[in-house]
């Protein structure tokens, strides 16, 4: 009994050391954002409290600002064609790279939690002392984002855009509130396979596959981005957002909601959940679209931008 009990000690020791190395090799090329990247990359940089974050903001001083939020693990690549669309209609755009994404810092002691995420706009908005009310859009995730942001700043925001909004509440895996094992699995099992997963999520992936493997790559690089896609399933997108569509809706804020009639991600019946908290939503399924109808479908998503956008300034 003592030889098998000794046995199984050593063969579990010899196990957690396996995995221990594996995941060691996994990561050990993981590197943390240069200076000289940030000198050489696009946009801008903006040191803000809570950390540097990199934004873009185009468009006319005086014309209305329309912010931009995009999913959890995406980049503000899939803004791209909105962001002309929209400067073009004479708006003043704003798209930024979240906190643990893309050329913003990637802090590992925090929650990214919905709190978090409004700091970080609240925070870039008051350093581009953009101070008049604005138009919110969240794709996905972003749309779990903005609507807590418009419920709690409804004085700030002058219309709500959602596409394929992720806010209605995903139990997470028990086994990602557990910090060793939750580390292993993101690197070992999710990290490898994101770029597929969500290369899925289109109507006709094949469009976007060279693009989205560009931006993966690049993402996976930077430590802690798992992190931060870890902790956001933990802290955000397992809440329920229902009460602040009620509130939102009792605060007569204008909202328009998109969604792809393909999404395998969210699908598009879940719609009724929003419509049920909030019946004034002007509620438009974009065709032959999946996760993200703005990026896949943008010429049909830009034309209702701009109109719902122009008729919510007279707001």
């Amino acid at each position: 009994m003592k030889n098998f009990l000794r046995i199984s000690v050593f063969l579990i020791l010899g196990l957690i050391f396996l995995a221990a190395l594996f995941y060691w090799y996994k990561t050990k090329d993981l590197r943390n954002i240069t200076e000289k990247e940030r000198k050489e990359a696009p946009w801008s940089f903006a040191k803000l409290p809570s950390g540097i974050t990199h934004y873009e903001l185009v468009g006319e001083d005086t014309a209305s600002l329309v912010v931009l939020l995009g999913g959890c693990g995406t980049g503000a690549f899939i803004f791209d064609s909105n962001m002309q669309a929209l400067t073009k209609e004479g708006f003043k755009v704003l798209r930024y790279e979240y906190y643990g994404r893309g050329l913003s810092d990637h802090p590992r002691d925090v929650d990214f939690n919905h709190d978090y995420y409004n700091t970080q706009l609240n925070e870039l908005l008051d350093h581009l002392k953009l101070n008049d009310p604005f138009h919110l859009m969240g794709v996905s995730m972003g749309g779990s984002i903005a609507i807590d942001y418009t419920s709690k700043f409804e004085n700030k925001v002058k219309s709500l855009i959602l596409v394929g909004p992720a806010a209605l509440g995903n139990k997470p895996n028990f086994l990602l509130k557990i910090p060793i094992v939750s580390s292993f699995l993101m690197e070992i099992y999710w990290a490898p396979r994101t770029e597929a997963q969500q290369i899925s999520e289109y109507y006709d992936p094949q469009k976007f596959v060279k693009k989205y493997q560009q931006e993966m790559k690049q993402e996976l690089a930077i430590k802690n981005f798992t992190y931060a896609v870890k902790s956001s399933w933990l802290n955000l997108l397992n809440v329920k957002m229902i009460p602040q569509m009620r509130k939102i809706a009792v605060n007569k804020t204008p909202v328009l909601l998109l969604w792809g009639d393909s999404d395998p991600v969210i699908p598009i019946k879940l719609s009724r959940f929003y419509l049920e908290a909030n019946p004034q939503i002007l509620f438009i399924p974009i065709k032959n679209s999946g996760h993200v109808a703005n990026y896949e479908n943008h010429k049909m998503c830009n034309s209702l931008l701009g109109n719902f956008i122009r008729n919510s300034n007279t707001y």
